[in-house]
């Protein structure tokens, strides 16, 4: 990560089991982590603090993802332009998350096909570019 100053990223992830592996992993490699169990925390999450990058269950169980990122991006307490966003999701079914995708996400992983390493290494490509 640059110069030694730690990157902070927002999980939100309603599976608490889920949440906390990678919130368990993204501190074993030095990163400031939020955890978000839904949406209205997501939100209240990114408007208390500066935030590199979120990784976004699509579905969560008060919203979806997207009407989340849509709120956030009416938000004027909240700059969403700066922030990196990855979708996790469950559903291996492209076309689910297509719209998503073209709302300006980087990318997204299905849950049950990839490994925490895989997810902790995409970030930290993410974030060094």
């Amino acid at each position: 990560m640059d110069n030694g100053i730690k990157k902070t990223v927002l999980v939100v992830e309603d599976n608490a089991d889920m949440r906390g592996a990678l919130v368990e992993r993204f501190e074993e490699n030095n990163y400031v982590v939020i955890e978000a169990q839904d949406a209205e925390s997501g939100l209240k999450a990114l408007k208390e603090n500066k935030v590199d990058l979120i990784l976004l269950d699509l579905l969560l169980p008060d919203t979806s993802g997207p009407v989340m990122l849509k709120e956030a991006k009416d938000d004027t307490d909240i700059d969403l332009d700066s922030i990196k966003i990855i979708v996790l999701t469950s559903l291996g079914d492209v076309s689910a998350v297509s719209s998503v995708l073209e709302g300006g996400m980087y990318d997204y992983f299905v849950k049950s096909q990839t490994s925490l390493d895989e997810i902790v290494d995409y970030v930290d490509k993410k974030l060094r570019e």
